[in-house]
Formats: structure tokens, C-alpha cells, sequence
């Protein structure tokens, strides 16, 4: 009798054990499947992002074709050479402003308010003499020189770009006026 015991007890417990692997495949099963789902929603979202994303820069492409034409048209020089070189310095450049503007806590103003306030600052030290003799005694003159330096260099800049020339404006050799000479 205590052997028979001994084995029921026993096969139960086999039982059992085969129970809880069975329920624990069923539950790994159920979480791998879970996963694979996840990856492959993951994937398909993934795919849908890259058609999007190349749909558009289709269409970006087509936008800037035209404008390319003028541009070449007008300068005289193929842009379709400086394609890629143009890309790269754009990713370069806009990833360095993406970095000083966080390391910089910049931010743009956030009313017309702020605007207006410090336009009036400005407008305001610029008359006041008091304001300017407190910048040449404590020297701040040279940090507004450079600021003035850098404004002037960047004015010029977009005039050599208006231009499409570093110095005056191109002139034709053979113009209209030197055909009555």
C-alpha cells in the first residue's frame, strides 16, 4: 500500500511538473510570439518611415529641380557637381548649430514683447551718454567693436552674394554703351 502511495504521489508530482513546463512553454511561446510581433510591427513601421522619407525627398528633388535650372542659368555653373558637397556641408553646418543652440541654451523670443524690449534697450543705450562712458571706462568698447566688426563682415558677405561678385558688379565687355564709342 505505501508503494502504491509512493507512486501516486509520485505521478503527481510528475504531473505537475509536467504541468507547469507545459504552462511555461506555453507562456514563453506566447511572449516570443509577442516579440516577434513587436519586431515585425517595429520593422514594417521602420519600412513605412524609409518610404515616406524617400517620397519626399522625391519630391524635394522635383521642388528643387526647377530652382537649380534658374540658379544655373543665371550663374552660369552646373549645381548638379556640387550636389553632394552641398548636402554634406548642409548636414554639417545644421548639425553644428543643433549643437551650440543646445549647449548654448538658446532659444528664439517667445512674444513680440520681448522683441520690442530689447529693440527699445538698444535704442535707448544708444542715446544715452552715460551708457557710453560707462563702456569705456570698464572696456566693454572692445566687446561691442568686435560685435560691430562681425556685423559689418556679414553685411558685406551677403553683398558679395547679391553681387555674385567679391568686388563691384560684373560688367559686360562688349555692352551696348561702348558700341556708340
Amino acid at each position: 500500500m505505501f508503494g502504491s502511495t509512493l507512486r501516486t504521489t509520485s505521478a503527481r508530482s510528475v504531473a505537475i511538473q509536467r504541468s507547469h513546463v507545459a504552462q511555461n512553454c506555453a507562456r514563453n511561446i506566447s511572449q516570443s510570439t509577442r516579440r516577434a510581433d513587436a519586431a515585425s510591427s517595429a520593422k514594417n513601421a521602420a519600412e513605412g518611415a524609409a518610404k515616406q522619407l524617400s517620397s519626399a525627398a522625391a519630391k524635394a528633388s522635383a521642388a528643387v529641380g526647377p530652382v537649380a535650372a534658374r540658379i544655373q542659368g543665371a550663374t552660369g555653373i552646373n549645381l548638379s557637381s556640387f550636389g553632394e558637397s552641398i548636402a554634406y556641408n548642409a548636414r554639417v553646418a545644421g548639425s553644428l548649430f543643433k549643437q551650440v543652440y543646445i549647449a548654448e541654451a538658446l532659444a528664439p523670443p517667445t512674444s513680440t514683447s520681448a522683441i520690442k524690449q530689447g529693440a527699445e534697450t538698444l535704442y535707448k543705450r544708444a542715446l544715452d551718454a552715460s551708457y557710453w562712458s560707462g563702456v569705456v571706462r570698464t572696456g566693454e568698447w572692445k566687446k561691442l567693436a568686435v560685435y560691430g566688426i562681425e556685423v559689418v563682415g556679414f553685411f558685406t558677405i551677403g553683398e558679395m552674394i547679391g553681387r555674385r561678385h567679391i568686388v563691384g558688379y560684373k560688367l559686360d565687355k562688349h555692352s551696348s554703351a561702348d558700341a556708340h564709342h
